[in-house]
């Protein structure tokens, strides 16, 4: 009796394997990487010079989309031109960063001011690009602001 309740057991179980393996068979997809949310994009970049001293200015945007992320700081980047003898007047050189700005926050982590400054010297016979770009306390970068452009 014992032999045919062990047999029993073992005809289940050798029955059931092959559904099983079914059901976890198959190529995988691969790893995805964790969501990175992105903080929104800056619209009200604006720039003022004194003398050979630039300042840009902007507005850390507010986050109400549950897709973006708050900000923890700013990239600035900076593309310049010659103002002559150049043989691609639509020409700049890339964009290269500048600046890595921190926002301020309290103990809570609300920001403390909206309002964000930068302030560089320039060179003269130049076309001067910049914009700016929030990131998240994980590494997402968010899209690019408007761009300030002007010849100095």
């Amino acid at each position: 009796m014992r032999v045919k309740l062990v047999f029993g057991r073992l005809l289940v179980i050798l029955s059931v394997l092959p559904v099983g393996l079914q059901a976890g068979c198959g190529i995988k997809d691969p790893p995805v990487p964790p969501r990175r949310y992105r903080p929104p994009a800056m619209t009200d970049l604006s720039y003022q010079l004194d003398g050979q001293a630039l300042t840009l200015s902007w507005s850390v945007p507010e986050t109400r989309d549950g897709d973006a992320a708050d900000p923890v700081g700013c990239f600035v980047y900076k593309a310049k031109q010659p103002l002559v003898n150049t043989d691609c007047p639509d020409c700049s050189e890339p964009f290269s960063p500048v600046a890595d700005l921190q926002i301020q926050k309290d103990a809570s982590g609300n920001i403390l001011t909206r309002t964000m400054t930068y302030t560089g010297v320039l060179v003269q016979g130049f076309i001067y690009t910049y914009k700016i770009a929030c990131y998240a306390r994980d590494g997402g970068l968010g899209a690019d602001s408007n761009i300030v452009n002007f010849s100095f």
